[in-house]
């Protein structure tokens, strides 16, 4: 059976658990880890972490913006022509990484849906958004839904991450639900920033595995060495792809893209 909660009720775990025995209904899948390698603002050396990917048999989601294409330092509409090409999701990043919460509502509709109707000009499939800065309301994440989005990532309101609703470590969720509660406002652990890496990424991992399991967004900017404080080098990036191979060996996760997690396609049997 189908239902329906609010985001005023999801935000709100004792209304979320209330509602879903009002429903009828169990749990939450959990019991499966699936991670999303994921790439905000189009960075011209996020080529470099599609390479490693691939040398993995894993492919990622990147997160572009329609002015920063084809500008120094920035990807090309040639480079994301040939991510999707090769089997990576492009997904939509707004056109001028503005703060959309801010905008008047046809400046923000302008923002979200222009860039995806030009990407879509392309022969992008751009199925998904990532708010910039994961700034959103409830009217931002209408409005993306309106623009034919079929979900949008936050930067927060996982255990990794500062969260409003957070008390402590063992009361906030470790990951995403498998399907998320609301797919406009899917949570993550913000984007992976230097001093986070390289034990902690494996660790927020493992942790998500050892509880239960959940959808753990892992989200990169840059693949540089030293660079920027959201910088990972590239033998970082490689290191950790490694990791995630042996534990996708084992049996113990899955790596997907936004995509096939909101259309249910990480869960199935033949995946």
């Amino acid at each position: 059976m189908a239902i329906t909660i609010s985001r005023k009720i999801w935000k709100n775990p004792a209304l979320f658990l209330l509602a879903l025995g009002s429903a009828g209904c169990g749990p939450i899948e959990r019991g499966i880890t699936v991670v999303s390698i994921q790439f905000d603002d189009g960075a011209e050396n996020q080529l470099l972490a599609a390479a490693a990917l691939e040398k993995h048999d894993m492919r990622g989601t990147f997160f572009v913006n329609k002015s920063f294409l084809d500008t120094p330092l920035h990807l090309k509409v040639s480079d994301i022509l040939a991510l999707q090409e090769a089997g990576h999701e492009i997904g939509g990043h707004s056109v001028h990484h503005e703060k959309l919460p801010f905008l008047p509502y046809k400046h923000l509709r302008d923002e979200v849906c222009q860039d995806r109707f030009f990407l879509q000009e392309l022969g992008i499939n751009a199925d998904n958004f990532a708010y910039p800065a994961g700034l959103t309301t409830g009217a931002t994440e209408t409005v993306v839904e309106e623009c034919g989005y079929e979900s949008g990532r936050t930067t927060a309101r996982v255990c990794e991450s500062p969260s409003l609703i957070r008390e402590s470590f063992e009361q906030c969720d470790r990951a995403e639900f498998i399907p998320p509660l609301d797919r406009f406002h899917t949570r993550s652990y913000g984007s992976i920033r230097a001093e986070r890496i390289p034990d902690r990424i494996r660790d927020m991992v493992l942790d998500v595995e050892s509880h239960g399991g959940g959808w753990v967004q892992l989200i990169f900017h840059y693949i540089c060495d030293g660079c920027d404080d959201y910088g990972v080098s590239e033998a970082e990036f490689s290191s950790f792809l490694d990791f995630v191979a042996k534990e996708r060996e084992g049996g113990y996760l899955r790596v997907a893209t936004v995509r096939e997690v909101i259309r249910g396609e990480a869960l199935k049997d033949d995946f």
